[in-house]
């Protein structure tokens, strides 16, 4: 295929499909095991909030989502796409017609092929048949981007778009079948927001009194979906993006999250101590959370640094018949409405007809109480 100093490909010339005007463009269908020895995988698109927010979706459903890439690739619905480091010598085999010209295309030994476009799926075939040495003779199609004559630089970003797009609707259609959008979320809210990464039980429902933990995939579960409430009118991908905000957000104002994070006290200490990790204050932060984006959709994130001053420590008395009953936190949903309750009183926000009734016959408990001593 090819000689001690250049590639030969037998090609086709696509007219008026590279996309940009800095390259042509070529196809050849080409077998797996030749393929990667000729590709590099040294080009990075842009990050993005959102791409980041797709590759955490996608990391959550791999399985399915390489799998669909893997098998349009090798169906050839889609291409794997490449850009050459240097120009390439076309010599045509037929005459030029309107579409496309059959021929051969010279490239250097020292040209780097550089995948712009499919590397998912050329990384998830490499893995499905890694044990299955004969199938490295599969044929897929290659296209290849050749910088024209006096054109240093191609332009990827066409592609970067177009990969992202294409992606973003793979997995917005994979998770319209999905059943747990609500699990799924959750899962990629706890990759994305480093205490939740790195302080949330995954395996189990409630956490050992000797756990290095603070939450567990349940309370993170359902304070999201009661964050998102009020959001379906956005797609999954978007709700997910506006979770792990909020959710960072919130983060920067827990100071004791992160000492547990930094080893400075144990996640032990801080449940016994404090109150803002437990299940039912998360979903009280996920009740007021649905408020505050719905009452203030621009200026939320602003507003929350008002949370910073908070006193999250189970001996302030705010938090007394409100979280804490008899010494132990409440599990009750009033208990969570009156921790969103007090936290939109803090912000001005207005309270539900439901809170309200709450709050009076808080302040009630609380004159008996006070009356009694």
């Amino acid at each position: 295929m090819y000689n001690a100093f250049e590639y030969v490909l037998q090609v086709t010339k696509i007219n008026g499909d590279s996309q940009d005007d800095s390259s042509d463009c070529y196809t050849v269908v080409i077998p797996l095991n030749i393929l990667q020895k000729l590709l590099l995988t040294n080009y990075r698109p842009k990050i993005t909030r959102e791409k980041m927010t797709r590759d955490l979706f996608e990391k959550v459903l791999s399985i399915d989502v390489n799998k669909v890439l893997m098998e349009r690739v090798l169906n050839h619905i889609d291409s794997i796409v490449v850009s050459l480091s240097s120009s390439a010598t076309f010599e045509p085999f037929t005459a030029e017609t309107s579409d496309e010209q059959q021929g051969q295309l010279r490239i250097s030994m020292e040209t780097d092929f550089i995948v712009i476009k499919g590397l998912r799926a050329l990384n998830a075939i490499k893995s499905h048949i890694s044990e299955i040495p004969e199938c490295w003779n599969v044929a897929i199609e290659l296209k290849i981007l050749v910088p024209k004559s006096g054109s240093n630089n191609i332009n990827h970003s066409c592609f970067d778009n177009e990969e992202s797009d294409e992606l973003s609707d793979l997995i917005n259609e994979l998770l319209s079948n999905y059943s747990k959008k609500k699990l799924l979320i959750a899962k990629v809210v706890i990759e994305a927001v480093e205490p939740f990464k790195l302080l949330t039980d995954i395996e189990n429902s409630s956490l050992p009194s000797r756990s290095s933990k603070l939450f567990t995939l349940s309370s993170i579960r359902l304070a999201t979906s009661a964050l998102l409430a009020n959001m379906s009118n956005i797609s999954t991908l978007q709700q997910a993006e506006l979770a792990i905000s909020y959710w960072h957000t919130i983060s920067k104002y827990m100071p004791e999250w992160w000492r547990v994070i930094k080893r400075e006290v144990s996640a032990g200490e801080i449940r016994r101590d404090y109150v803002h990790s437990h299940a039912p204050v998360l979903l009280g932060l996920g009740y007021f959370g649905a408020a505050l984006l719905q009452e203030d959709p621009i200026n939320w994130e602003k507003r929350l640094e008002a949370i910073a001053h908070i006193n999250w420590s189970r001996s302030n008395p705010e938090w007394d018949g409100r979280i804490i009953t008899e010494g132990r936190i409440s599990k009750a949903k009033s208990s969570s409405l009156l921790v969103a309750s007090y936290l939109k009183s803090l912000l001005g926000l207005s309270l539900t007809p439901e809170e309200g009734d709450l709050e009076e016959k808080l302040n009630v408990m609380r004159s008996l109480h006070v009356n009694k001593n």
